[in-house]
């Protein structure tokens, strides 16, 4: 992956064959051209989720077609830091129910939930460009 800024408070991001915007909202500084990295960051773990769910799901015979997750969080005022996160899953029916808790077990599987309980090590570092 390779995050390259575009100025103000814009960056793009390239990873695979994909591209795509990460910006901040006008009050912000920015022109609210992309979202923000929080909200790449929600997206990421409720896609997670959702990528782990539907797996399940569908080797299990559950109807997940139409599911939906709604993420939200909230940020700390005393921190520079997301306190809260929370995910509500809708499911199309009701055929889920026998396999709730296990649906949510699954959920709770899901690469970067795992990350987010066990912090990986960050190494920083710059280098010149050549």
């Amino acid at each position: 992956m390779k995050i390259i800024y575009n100025g103000e408070k814009q960056f793009a991001v390239k990873t695979r064959n994909h591209e795509f915007i990460v910006d901040l909202p006008e009050q912000k500084g920015g022109k609210n051209e992309g979202p923000t990295p929080p909200e790449i960051f929600a997206a990421s773990l409720g896609t997670c989720i959702g990528v782990y769910v539907t797996s399940y799901c569908n080797a299990k015979g559950i109807n997940c077609k139409g599911l939906s997750l709604d993420v939200n969080w909230s940020v700390s005022d005393e921190h520079e830091r997301i306190e809260k996160i929370e995910i509500e899953m809708t499911m199309p029916d009701e055929d889920y129910k026998e396999r709730e808790k296990a649906i949510l077990k699954t959920a709770g599987h899901c690469l970067i939930h795992n990350t987010l309980h066990t912090l990986p090590d960050i190494k920083l570092s710059i280098k010149p460009k050549k």
